[in-house]
């Protein structure tokens, strides 16, 4: 991919003079792996002995959660690039985002690339015959839809909210926003209820009351997720042998067991704003 001459600064890194924080530059790079590992499958059968683009896809990943360096993750950028010169059609173009996606260490406009190329592996991939191309297209945009990188945490009427990053999810985020957010937020509404009392304000107070209670709902739900108490608390992966009795322990998500895995204890008890993932087992 041939970068713009002049950059976005939205793709450029705030140490870099522009815009774009290190936890959204993350997103970008777990964002673009998904969308190079969503048309993989179309490269290896071209190239089933060459490891080099899906562990692009896995470095991209693992430098978006501080496992690898920058480094680290452009040669394997480099390399996924070299498979893919050999290589013609939907093969070529999945090796090349499969090296976009790698590439977002070092500059974070190749996410533009990694998607830009997904799209052109699924078209050149798509059947022949009238509709071909533009069925496949809606096909891979369907399934970025379904794919968020970030989440809406919500409780029951909304009186308290906020956005958990995917790649940061794991019990360690569920106690801080638990503990710190939520919390902060009974603390508030009780300081509101502590002045309502003052005011003889009965109506305020039970209102507050209501929405107290609400977010106290709230974290008990995500302290059962957190320690995994019943089997809808739990992760349930199916590859993992993990589907009848869930995943034992605290609340232990692998990234790359998927967004619909590790997301739907979170679903199941009711705390995203959104039911768009998860329909059936």
């Amino acid at each position: 991919m041939i970068l713009p001459k002049d950059r976005d600064p939205r793709f450029i890194t705030i140490r870099r003079g522009g815009t774009l924080t290190e936890s959204d530059h993350h997103l970008f790079a777990l964002w673009a792996a998904a969308c190079a590992e969503h048309v993989l499958h179309l490269l290896e059968p071209a190239k089933p002995s060459d490891p080099r683009p899906r562990q692009a896809v896995e470095q991209a990943r693992a430098w978006a959660r501080g496992e690898t360096t920058m480094s680290g993750a452009r040669a394997a950028a480099g390399a996924a690039n070299a498979a893919a010169r050999d290589l013609s059609g939907a093969a070529r173009h999945a090796a090349y985002a499969a090296g976009q996606a790698a590439a977002i260490a070092h500059v974070a406009a190749h996410e533009l690339g990694a998607a830009a190329y997904a799209i052109k592996a699924a078209r050149a991939a798509a059947p022949e015959g009238e509709g071909g191309a533009e069925q496949s297209l809606a096909e891979f945009r369907q399934w970025v839809r379904q794919r968020p990188i970030a989440w809406h945490f919500t409780s029951a009427d909304g009186t308290f909210q906020a956005i958990v990053l995917y790649h940061r999810l794991g019990r360690a985020t569920l106690a801080r926003l638990r503990t710190q957010y939520a919390g902060t937020a009974i603390e508030n509404l009780r300081a509101q209820q502590e002045r309502a009392k003052a005011r003889n304000d009965a109506a305020r107070v039970t209102a507050l009351q209501l929405k107290i209670e609400e977010i106290e709902d709230f974290r008990q739900r995500l302290e059962r997720i957190e320690r995994g108490d019943e089997l809808k608390d739990r992760i349930r992966c199916r590859w993992k042998d993990e589907e009848k009795d869930g995943r034992p322990g605290p609340y232990a998500p692998d990234i790359d067991d998927g967004v619909k895995v590790n997301i739907r204890p979170f679903q199941e008890n009711g705390l995203l704003a959104v039911k768009q993932v998860i329909k059936k087992w």
